[in-house]
């Protein structure tokens, strides 16, 4: 669900590496090299900007679900996937994942810090473990442009799952999950919610709060394990 994989070399010897940098903390503007193999050729770099961070694309939603990714012009093509996006100082703050077809210099990174996630849980459990309730979300301007009105509007909800057993409904807006507040006002928002979901303990009763109506409901939802990819 999030596009990454961890390798093991055993090759006898320490090799040279590069470290994760916090890209909770890149800016737009902020210069970013891109490194890989482009078409093949080897040790190519390129440089360009931060466009945007926290992209939402929702005809990717399928294939990476739970990442806001990083807009780069720095050229990305094939053979750069997989290659670390630098900044000035060296560190990898994305993985340069995929370019907008028919597009030119508007290529996409996935964060360090969400790949950081990933690569800790592999190591640790050998797959990756993501929290499911069975809520299907829209964004808050879906329902009303009030910018008062924060949360996620809650646009179904799988049946038998937590969230339908707990008695959440459709039309509900989500304000709170285990003590956050949620604030989807776009649909780029959609994302860091679903994540806010995914990384609750598997298993585990956590708090989620809804506003229906004019009235604010609490609900405990016992986290089951998201199926499919791991």
């Amino acid at each position: 669900y999030t596009d990454l994989a961890v390798l093991k070399l055993d090759v006898g010897n320490n090799l040279p590496y590069v470290k994760f940098g916090d890209s909770d903390r890149l800016e737009a503007g902020q210069t970013v090299v891109a490194m890989g193999s482009p078409h093949g050729l080897s040790r190519s770099v390129s440089r360009g900007i931060v466009s945007v961070t926290g992209r939402h694309l929702e005809d990717q939603s399928d294939r990476a679900p739970f990442t806001n990714w990083i807009q780069t012009d720095a050229a990305i093509n094939p053979g750069n996937s997989g290659g670390p996006l630098l900044n000035l100082k060296g560190d990898v703050v994305g993985v340069n994942s995929m370019v907008l077809r028919g597009a030119e210099n508007v290529g996409f990174a996935i964060p360090s810090n969400l790949a950081k996630e990933v690569v800790d849980a592999i190591i640790a459990e050998g797959r990756v473990r993501r929290s499911w309730v069975g809520l299907d979300l829209q964004e808050m301007l879906a329902r009303t442009e009030d910018p008062d009105i924060k949360g996620a509007v809650i646009a179904g909800i799988d049946p038998l799952s937590p969230a339908f057993e707990a008695g959440i409904r459709p039309g509900d807006v989500l304000t709170a999950i285990d003590g956050k507040p949620v604030n989807a006002r776009f649909a780029e928002d959609i994302p860091q919610v679903r994540r806010m979901i995914a990384s609750l303990p598997v298993g585990e009763a956590a708090p989620f709060r809804v506003r229906r109506g004019t009235e604010e409901m609490d609900f405990t939802l016992t986290t089951e394990e998201r199926g499919g990819l791991k």
